[in-house]
């Protein structure tokens, strides 16, 4: 069914079979009188998609519709291995009243004052959660049945229901004796009336998991004959808040810097690095195995083979068997020798 406040029309659609893809761009259509704009989103692998569309307020504005029907219905093309088909689609919308709405408590004739979160649209939302960066909120209070409307909004406040043990009980006046005007639009009397303001820092301190926090009001709805108001309490508004979603941020972070740059290249880089330098290639090896060898084979080798036997033999042998010898063998072959040829 579609309402006043309840309006959204989407269709989810598929192409069968599962190998098949949407081609070109579908054409979509009702049967209203009244112009509905749509709009249609394909899937990545053009194996479907979604319709979304807004019936406008004229629809509803006419007593003459409520109950009535519109079809809306939908014609693409498919394709699946060389084949082709044009594939249609009908969905089929009742339109209701305001009094029936689930966002109003009763559905009979009395006057209700209906409340419901809503877009900037001012369509009735579900499963909105509030945050810390994200705390405002936006009510939207409509009357039933049709043709009323909602008179002064005398009080509206906020209050944590959740019971949680972390939690005070937190409480915040959004509207008082109908003060501040400007928390709700518009000022004057209508069908729908916009209730705003933001979520205050208590209800999010000591908060594990999620809380529940309850809008709740009172206000007059005018009938649509022009008598007398009646003071109604308006429908409440479960509101659901938690923190701020840190699972991925949090690990990240810790994985990381624990994992790769503080344990692997701070702890292991440095240790290795100073100790194999140092030890093996420049202080250890290079005057261990160069130095040392050299010194220890080419000096004492060098000096003791040359210089000793040098001085040793010469000095001793000249002296004493040198002079004796040498000058008796020396000359006496020399001059023997050569005359003699």
């Amino acid at each position: 069914t579609l309402t006043q406040y309840e309006r959204n029309i989407r269709i989810c659609f598929k192409a069968l079979p599962t190998t098949s893809q949407v081609v070109g761009t579908p054409i979509v259509s009702s049967t209203s009188d009244s112009s509905i704009p749509f709009t249609t989103l394909l899937d990545s692998d053009m194996s479907g998609g979604l319709i979304t569309g807004e019936p406008p307020d004229e629809l509803f504005e006419s007593e003459s519709s409520v109950g009535s029907a519109i079809e809306v219905w939908g014609k693409f093309d498919v394709v699946e291995g060389g084949r082709t088909a044009i594939l249609g689609l009908s969905v089929v919308y009742e339109i209701a009243s305001v009094e029936s709405s689930a966002y109003c408590s009763s559905s009979t004739a009395q006057l209700q004052a209906c409340a419901c979160q809503c877009d900037d649209n001012n369509n009735c939302v579900d499963g909105l959660i509030q945050t810390p960066s994200s705390r405002n909120v936006r009510i939207c209070v409509f009357s039933s049945p049709t043709g009323t409307k909602i008179g002064n909004v005398d009080g509206f406040f906020l209050q944590n229901m959740s019971g949680d043990e972390n939690a005070a009980d937190s409480f915040q006046i959004v509207i008082q004796n109908g003060q501040p005007k400007n928390s709700i639009t518009p000022e004057s009397p209508a069908t729908l009336r916009v209730i705003t303001t933001s979520l205050k820092d208590a209800f999010f301190s000591d908060l594990n998991g999620s809380r529940i926090v309850k809008a709740r009001g009172s206000g007059t709805v005018l009938p649509d004959d022009g008598g007398y108001g009646q003071n109604v309490e308006i429908n409440e508004v479960e509101l659901t808040i938690m923190q701020e979603l840190t699972p991925q941020p949090s690990r990240s972070p810790s994985s990381a810097p624990t994992t790769v740059p503080p344990t692997l290249v701070p702890t292991n880089a440095p240790t290795p690095q100073p100790t194999p330098l140092p030890t093996t290639v420049q202080p250890t090896p290079g005057p261990t195995s160069v130095p040392s060898n050299p010194p220890t084979t080419m000096p004492t080798q060098q000096p003791t083979d040359v210089v000793t036997p040098s001085p040793t033999n010469a000095p001793t042998d000249p002296p004493s068997p040198g002079p004796t010898n040498q000058p008796s063998r020396s000359p006496t072959p020399n001059p023997s020798i050569p005359p003699t040829p």
